[in-house]
């Protein structure tokens, strides 16, 4: 297909395989740990939505034998020794507060992991915490010490346990944790049906406020044989889906002419997915449906057509290509002196495609500069 050719009849004609635009959870980040076994884990840098690499100094290694069912696992055999890696919170500005910190503002974030303790180990403990840098840990969810069950303990006060869980099992965990003014709800699920269960949690507790921008993996006090396994982190962010277009400039002298600069954010997980901008001298409402819960919000016209059909004479620098591996794009929009314009509005907005189906991944929100 010539992308460059692809016209708003095309664009309103393409149908979701799957409505990824409508959905309200978005990932911030994730790791599953496929490098070489016996690999030690600091200076790793898999997985997608991380600031940096693991930081672990000798406190675990690659297992060749992956909890997830694909590739390896961490195993932290140090006693006591952390391996610590910070997720990023660039644009998930609805929970991060001051100090740029998850958990600072409002907001709903969920966590699910992997974890085990495998056979031949005895540590007392293994978690893993959300931490602040330089701070100190924040909570700790996993096994608390010496309860063989798997549960949550916050710093300083007390544990939570689930009865009659059991560490030596594969078990997937998955917590919710909505934060609010004062202290927190935290829910916790065992083996869930679904990857964002609804109800029926195995563990239902309010924890103390708090924030944090990194995690740490960490097992210990063990009497013979430190060791935890951990596999599929996935870090999720509930209905604070970012602003997907932002622009530097609200204004261009039409008489004189300018540039404005546009940055998309498509998300990281849809880092190399198709990108393609698209323009609208005719407004941003109703805007044009694509699919179901899929609306680009720009009237089109014939800017449109010609942003789409003839993007090079479009004014845009780079007005289809590829996002980043931050899940971003960047374009220039140059308006010449083109005083016959003054007085009009020209909006922009972008759409992300999946490059397997090309089918819509998500349409941004528009942004609109007026032209004086």
């Amino acid at each position: 297909m010539n992308y460059r050719n692809l016209t708003a009849s095309a664009l309103a004609g393409m149908v979701l395989a799957s409505v990824a635009g409508a959905q309200t959870i978005e990932t911030v980040a994730t790791e599953t740990f496929e490098y070489n076994a016996f690999d030690g884990i600091d200076g790793q840098v898999g997985g997608f939505g991380w600031f940096q690499q693991w930081y672990a100094g000798g406190a675990g290694y690659v297992d060749g034998s992956g909890l997830d069912g694909v590739g390896g696992a961490a195993l932290t055999d140090g006693n006591n020794a952390g391996a610590y890696r910070s997720p990023k919170t660039g644009p998930w500005l609805q929970t991060v507060g001051a100090g740029f910190n998850f958990g600072g503002g409002d907001g709903t974030m969920w966590l699910s992991f992997n974890a085990q303790r495998p056979a031949g180990y005895d540590s007392k403990y293994g978690g893993l915490s959300l931490h602040t840098s330089f701070v100190g840990e924040k909570l700790f969810i996993g096994s608390p010490f010496e309860s063989n069950e798997w549960g949550v303990a916050i710093p300083g006060c007390c544990d939570f346990r689930i009865a009659g869980s059991d560490v030596t099992q594969n078990t997937r965990i998955v917590c919710r944790i909505d934060y609010q003014p004062g202290d927190e709800r935290f829910r916790m699920w065992l083996n869930p049906a679904e990857a964002h269960p609804a109800s029926g949690a195995d563990l239902d507790i309010v924890v103390t406020d708090h924030n944090w921008n990194e995690i740490r993996l960490q097992s210990g006090e063990g009497p013979t044989a430190n060791g935890w396994l951990w596999d599929d982190i996935v870090i999720e962010c509930q209905d604070c889906t970012p602003q997907r277009l932002l622009c530097d400039t609200t204004s261009i002298n039409a008489f004189l002419g300018g540039t404005a600069s546009l940055e998309a954010y498509g998300g990281v997980q849809n880092e190399g997915d198709l990108y393609v901008f698209a323009g609208s001298l005719s407004g941003t409402s109703p805007g044009l449906p694509l699919a179901p819960g899929v609306l680009l919000p720009l009237n089109p016209d014939g800017y449109t057509n010609l942003c789409l059909g003839s993007p090079a004479a479009s004014g845009l620098s780079a007005p289809i290509g590829n996002l980043d591996l931050d899940g971003k794009a960047f374009t220039t929009f140059t308006l010449p002196s083109l005083p016959q314009l003054a007085g009009n509005n020209v909006s922009f907005a972008f759409v992300v495609f999946d490059l397997a189906s090309l089918s819509i991944e998500l349409a941004s929100n528009a942004v609109s500069i007026s032209l004086l």
